[in-house]
């Protein structure tokens, strides 16, 4: 099955702290030669398939869980 949907992210590294960003502090950051990518496609159900190519993993988390 061909994905709806795909974006990609490109990859960094953070030199000061990796939660400074967000909560408005100086960053250091730096690119990197790597990047994020997800696909994913609509579901009639509660459920939703996270796999992990790289790391081989997989997990079937519940929408239920959000809050």
């Amino acid at each position: 099955m061909e994905a709806q949907f795909v974006v990609s992210s490109p990859g960094r590294a953070d030199f000061l702290n990796t939660h400074q960003d967000y909560k408005g502090l100086p960053v250091v950051p730096a690119a990197i030669n790597l990047r994020l990518y997800i696909s994913a496609n609509l579901s009639n159900g509660n459920r939703f398939n996270v796999k992990s190519i790289d790391l081989e993993e997989h997990n079937e988390p519940s929408t239920d869980s959000f809050k």
